[in-house]
């Protein structure tokens, strides 16, 4: 059967991989039907010449052949002076371009009809991309500019596949969102974005109290690594604040502190447990408590 495609895709194609790179004479084949010669022995022989003192100034045209099993063949489309003339010049090598297949020309079609239908998931989208980038030689530009939308929205798709595959699996089967996958890339520590997954699976957090969750924990391993401290929570010191607070302290100065503090408590709660904040200030400083009961209550 035979397959048409639009002028825009094969020119798109063409584009991606006209990139001159050399092969040995020997891996070139001419065609099995080839052309009927119309030039003399004597143009070949000057041809020659020219090239022995300039080089090949215009590349060749080969397509790959398929099933060779020894090394990689090419059969020439066009140029084929030019290779008889590099020869008799005495070249080993000569300059080419690989003109894409057409198999390689339907593989990219159905990739890009797949991606215009936006019926795939965020990281098969991701997969997608990848695969033209580096099975296909495309770049984000002309991947976007294809597909219709911005090259930033490629880089980010290619971002998703940090994530580890049970990852993403997890992500699917919540049916979370591109910006929850991207907030959990903020988190570098493996364990600590599953925990986070975790709980953003199973208590089915918004993506701002997801992003406000993975930013409270990434202050967490900053203060951790800065102290030189483990990850594991230290425990609190049961005592119970006054509640005097002098009229001279900066009280309004401290108010957005709480704020954070109390934000952050409400998305913990939201996995069951229990938290409540004190907090006392003296002429010396202020002290703030976060009491969490155990799970026996004690």
């Amino acid at each position: 059967m035979h397959h048409s495609y639009p002028k825009s895709e094969i020119n798109l194609l063409t584009a991606a991989e006209n990139k001159v790179i050399t092969l040995r004479t020997e891996q070139i084949i001419l065609p099995q039907s080839p052309k009927k010669q119309k030039n003399s022995p004597n143009d070949i022989i000057r041809l020659a010449a020219s090239i022995k003192k300039y080089g090949i100034l215009e590349p060749l045209t080969v397509r790959e052949r398929e099933g060779s099993a020894i090394r990689a063949e090419y059969e020439l489309i066009s140029g084929e002076k030019r290779l008889r003339a590099a020869i008799s010049a005495g070249l080993c090598t000569v300059p080419v371009i690989v003109a894409p297949t057409s198999a390689k020309i339907h593989a990219i079609s159905g990739i890009f009809e797949h991606l215009r239908q936006e019926k795939l998931h965020i990281f098969e989208q991701a997969a997608a991309y990848r695969i033209l980038i580096e099975d296909f030689a495309l770049t984000q530009e002309e991947i976007a500019e294809k597909i219709g939308v911005s090259q930033s929205a490629i880089a980010n798709k290619l971002r998703l596949l940090q994530l580890s595959r049970a990852e993403q699996q997890k992500i699917i089967a919540a049916q979370l969102t591109e910006r929850h996958a991207r907030a959990l890339l903020r988190l570098k520590n493996t364990e600590r974005r599953a925990f986070a997954l975790d709980q953003i699976a199973k208590h089915r957090l918004t993506v701002a109290e997801s992003e406000q969750l993975i930013e409270e924990m990434g202050k967490e391993t900053s203060t951790d690594r800065s102290n030189g401290e483990s990850s594991t929570p230290v425990a609190v010191p049961n005592h119970e604040p006054t509640g005097v607070i002098p009229q001279k302290f900066a009280l309004q100065s401290l108010a957005p502190l709480y704020n954070s503090i109390n934000k952050t408590l409400a998305i913990f709660r939201k996995t069951g447990a229990s938290a409540t904040m004190y907090h006392q200030e003296t002429t010396q400083g202020v002290q703030i408590v976060i009491e969490i009961p155990n799970a026996r209550g004690n």
